[in-house]
């Protein structure tokens, strides 16, 4: 989810809510985090491209 003024948390949810099989990740921008959101990406792009 976003954290910031660039990136706002309900602007994440909303988006969330609208993408069909959209799986927020909460926390990914802080250690002890990071390597699970870098998990989340490559399990995306690995279903997702050719």
């Amino acid at each position: 989810m976003g954290i910031d003024a660039f990136h706002p948390e309900p602007v994440s949810r909303r988006l969330a809510g609208l993408a069909p099989g959209a799986d927020p990740v909460e926390q990914w921008k802080v250690e002890p985090h990071v390597a699970d959101g870098r998990a989340a990406v490559d399990r995306f792009l690995a279903a997702h491209l050719v």
